[in-house]
């Protein structure tokens, strides 16, 4: 047994290495490895440079954005079905997957200054309580949070927005509400001055919509009860927002309430990151083409192989060996080539994407040039993350890819008579 399955194995890669006398074949060969590996290369670089994205995104969003948000639908003081406060508030301090809570008031507002007035979402927060909820103190450039003292009446804008209004810390603003007040000279939108404490900049689209203010200056200004306030979530990870979500609408039908709503930020910018999961798939397959490519190189080597040595599969032919043991050798040639451009591909791709953002800044100093200037784009460097369910996939189909291309020229060869292959020798 172990004979016969050394023969395809000992003449295949005889036939992988290829002869000085034939460099045509192994010039193909050679193309065919080279060609493999780039497709697998470029594969594992590409999926893991959008892996960095993907991530560096979602690492900008939580910046300013609590894992989740419960919110009053409803107010609680109305209808016979609706949840107090307190009792929500019990219930997240005894649910062991929340790790940390933060009240906070949310509502719709303008915020105006020099003429200049852009739309927002005002946020009341108790901000010792949300710094364990949201790292916003890591993303702020100017000021600080802490002079979010009740009563003062400051304000956190974005980076944009306050670029948009030509503020910074020390300057005033006024806040414009959805609602108007009467007064003898006529009927105006309630106003208020506030002064601008901090500057946050995360790198994301929140930059350009939100603005928190200190919650009890939120409770002043809305002119809303305590009984109204959110919570702003942590959990312990990020794998225990179904398993929560689903505790608390088992605890909302125990108490036969209704009035409210439980929301994560992964799901208020779903389509955001459906958007890039499509793109990364799309990306995929587009790469993928260089694999095909590479797989028909084998595919034409391997012809020119049978048809080389046609004569040398009938001398095998007349020893003994069957139609198996001729397939065989061909699929061992195949593989060999295909399985050396995977491994090398693999290799170099895994370390490039491992080692892709140093790379490209050793190169960035060596040229003295920027590849994303941090003026334009949101990011400063090239982000990369290698994920083994993407190394195995781009492997696991590369190698389907090169055992289809091996079969029918491998079965072409097996199926060609001793006589024929003589005749066609002489």
């Amino acid at each position: 047994m172990n004979s016969i399955l050394s023969v395809p194995f000992t003449v295949g890669l005889r036939y992988a290495r290829g002869r000085k006398r034939n460099r045509f074949g192994s010039v193909v060969a050679a193309f065919s490895v080279f060609g493999m590996a780039l497709g697998v290369a470029a594969l594992i670089i590409v999926l893991s440079v959008m892996n960095g994205f993907n991530r560096e995104i979602k690492e900008r969003f939580q910046l300013v954005s609590p894992q989740l948000t419960l919110t009053p639908s409803v107010p609680s003081n109305v209808g016979q079905l609706a949840l107090s406060r307190s009792d929500v508030f019990a219930f997240l301090q005894a649910n062991e997957l929340v790790s940390a809570t933060s009240p906070q008031l949310e509502s719709f507002a303008l915020v105006a200054s020099s003429g200049v007035q852009v739309p927002v979402t005002l946020k009341g927060i108790e901000p010792v309580a949300d710094s364990a909820v949201v790292p916003l103190s890591s993303a702020t450039l100017y000021g600080s949070l802490d002079e979010l003292i009740p009563g003062e009446f400051g304000i956190v804008l974005g980076g944009y927005i306050a670029r948009q209004l030509l503020v910074m810390p020390g300057d005033q603003i006024s806040i414009l509400l959805p609602q108007v007040q009467v007064t003898p000279a006529g009927i105006y939108p309630r106003e208020k001055y506030f002064r601008v404490v901090a500057v946050f900049d995360s790198g994301s689209q929140l930059d350009s919509d939100l603005a928190y203010i200190n919650i009890e200056d939120a409770n002043r200004l809305f002119r809303q009860s305590g009984a109204d306030i959110g919570y702003r979530l942590k959990l312990v990870n990020e794998q225990a927002e179904g398993e929560f979500s689903s505790q608390f609408q088992q605890f909302l039908a125990g108490n036969s309430a209704s009035n409210w709503e439980i929301k994560s930020w992964s799901s208020a910018y779903a389509s955001l990151f459906k958007a890039m999961a499509m793109e990364k798939v799309t990306v995929g397959l587009l790469l993928l083409i260089i694999v095909f490519v590479a797989a028909f190189n084998i595919v034409s080597g391997l012809v020119m192989m049978v048809s080389d040595k046609r004569s040398d599969m009938a001398v095998l032919r007349t020893l003994g060996a069957n139609t198996k043991t001729v397939m065989r050798i061909f699929v061992v040639q195949g593989m060999t080539l295909g399985v050396a451009g995977i491994l090398m591909g693999a290799s170099i791709g895994t370390l490039l994407a491992v080692y892709l953002s140093d790379v490209v800044m050793f190169f960035e100093r060596l040229s003295g040039s920027r590849v994303f200037d941090p003026s334009v784009f949101y990011v400063s460097f090239l982000p990369s993350q290698w994920l083994l369910s993407d190394f195995l996939w781009v492997v696991g189909v590369s190698l389907m890819l090169t055992v289809f291309a091996t079969i029918i020229p491998a079965w072409q060869a097996s199926k060609i008579p001793p006589t024929e292959a003589l005749t066609y020798k002489q």
